[in-house]
C-alpha cells in the first residue's frame, strides 16, 4: 500500500513536472523593457545640444544673471525634448529605470536653469556641468544600449 502511494506521488510529480517544463519552454520573462532607438536617438541629440549650450557659456567667459533672457530658448528646447523622452519611456512597461534616470536628468535641468537664473555661470561652473551632463547622458545611453543584447 505504502508502495503504491510512493509511486502515485512519483507519477504525480514527474507529470507536474512535465506540466510545468513544457509550459515554460520557450517562454522568455524580460524584466525591463526593449531597446527603443526613439530613446536612445533622442537622449544623443539632447546630451549634443546641452554640451554645445555649455561649451558656448563656458568660451564665452560665463554668464551673469541678466545674460539668462538669452538662454530661455535653450532651456525650453531641452524641457520639451526630454518631456518627449520621457513620456515614451513612461508609456513602456516595464520601463522603469530608464524613466527614473530621466526624472533625474530633468532634476538636473532645473537645477542648472535655476543657477543660471540667479547667478549665471563661471566658465568652471559651466564646464562642470557639461561633465556632470555627460556622465547622466552616458548612464542612460548605456542602460539603453544594453537592452540590444537581452533576447525578446
Amino acid at each position: 500500500m505504502k508502495i503504491q502511494r510512493w509511486k502515485e506521488r512519483q507519477y504525480i510529480f514527474l507529470l507536474l513536472l512535465l506540466i510545468f517544463v513544457i509550459a515554460t519552454f520557450g517562454c522568455t520573462v524580460r524584466l525591463i523593457a526593449p531597446y527603443d532607438q526613439k530613446i536612445d536617438d533622442g537622449i544623443t541629440k539632447l546630451q549634443e545640444m546641452t554640451t554645445e549650450f555649455l561649451t558656448k557659456v563656458a568660451s564665452q567667459g560665463g554668464s551673469k544673471p541678466e545674460d539668462y533672457n538669452h538662454h530661455i530658448n535653450f532651456y525650453d528646447n531641452a524641457q520639451v525634448k526630454l518631456s518627449g523622452i520621457r513620456l515614451r519611456a513612461e508609456s513602456m512597461p516595464q520601463n522603469r529605470k530608464t524613466y527614473d534616470q530621466l526624472e533625474y536628468l530633468k532634476g538636473e535641468f532645473e537645477k542648472l536653469k535655476s543657477q543660471d537664473k540667479n547667478n549665471g555661470m563661471t566658465p568652471g561652473f559651466a564646464l562642470s556641468e557639461a561633465n556632470i551632463f555627460d556622465r547622466l547622458f552616458r548612464a542612460i545611453l548605456i542602460l539603453e544600449i544594453a537592452k540590444k543584447d537581452i533576447p525578446s
